[in-house]
């Protein structure tokens, strides 16, 4: 049952639950979403679901098929072209980082490789994923581009929903953490070439990962 909070329209909340579900992989590329079902599950009424999956589907997350309701399921060519966009647009989001990141945010980035190879040695998966997005997050932001971070995030919920679903028995080793780190030094030392770069490289191991397990495509 969702903790429902006073203050936060219902459904938001529950826009903010579904997401969660979807992107952690509780749901199954291409299963139905039932809106009835949802309701009793949430122990709500059906207005605020049928909200929630609005937002859902401009998320892009969840898919109108006719008149049901699918979890998105994308191609291997939507795949690529999902993460060859965000590989260009955060390595530009490194490269303005570099340029105009404060120092709080430096040393948050500094906080996550710390907080990350500790998750990483117990084993904390959850944790391991939340601090990767955390990273990706705070570069977008410190690029100071609102335009730019519109972009990411107008993909970052498909991003999310890949890495963790479609990506899950793909990746990751304990490299993608030294890459962190090569792009947090890039960073602080404000080279934008260098950060550019580093994030580039980083975004294409994920694809190359992704284009070896489907040889034959």
């Amino acid at each position: 049952m969702m903790q429902v909070i006073k203050s936060d329209p219902l459904h938001l909340q529950l826009y903010a639950a579904i997401k969660k579900r979807l992107v952690q992989g509780e749901y199954e590329p291409g299963e139905r979403i039932v809106e009835t079902r949802l309701a009793e599950s949430f122990q709500i009424s059906r207005a605020p679901v049928r909200e929630a999956i609005r937002m859902l589907i401009q998320d892009g997350l969840l898919e109108q098929r006719g008149k049901s309701i699918r979890v998105y399921q994308p191609n291997y060519q939507e795949i690529l072209n999902l993460f060859l966009c965000r590989q260009n647009l955060e390595s530009l989001a490194a490269r303005l980082a570099a340029e105009r990141a404060s120092e709080e945010q430096k040393e948050a980035l500094l906080e996550t490789i710390r907080l990350t190879r500790d998750a990483w040695a117990k084993q904390d998966e959850d944790a391991v994923f939340e601090l990767n997005t955390r990273f990706h997050h705070i570069i977008a932001k410190a690029a100071v581009n609102d335009p730019l971070l519109h972009l990411i995030n107008t993909i970052d919920a498909k991003v999310m929903y890949a890495r963790n679903v479609i990506f899950k028995d793909l990746i990751q080793n304990i490299r993608f953490i030294d890459q962190h780190e090569s792009i947090i030094r890039a960073i602080i030392q404000q080279n934008p070439n260098l950060a550019e770069a580093e994030m580039k490289n980083h975004l294409q191991h994920d694809i190359e990962v992704y284009k070896k397990a489907h040889p034959h495509i």
